[in-house]
């Protein structure tokens, strides 16, 4: 994980992470949260191919 981001929860494996970042179905931003958080925060800075 990135030191300056924090998810929800990580699963980890040898050198492999999975940020999940977990929302309520009263969330405001739930459906568009995976893309605010996960795409923009995580796997552009983390990783990612």
């Amino acid at each position: 994980m990135p030191r300056t981001k924090r998810a929800d929860l990580a699963f980890a494996r040898g050198t492999m992470q999975l940020p999940v970042e977990v929302k309520g179905q009263w969330h405001a931003e739930v459906w568009d949260a995976a893309t605010g958080q996960l795409d923009m925060q995580y796997l552009i800075v983390w990783r990612s191919e």
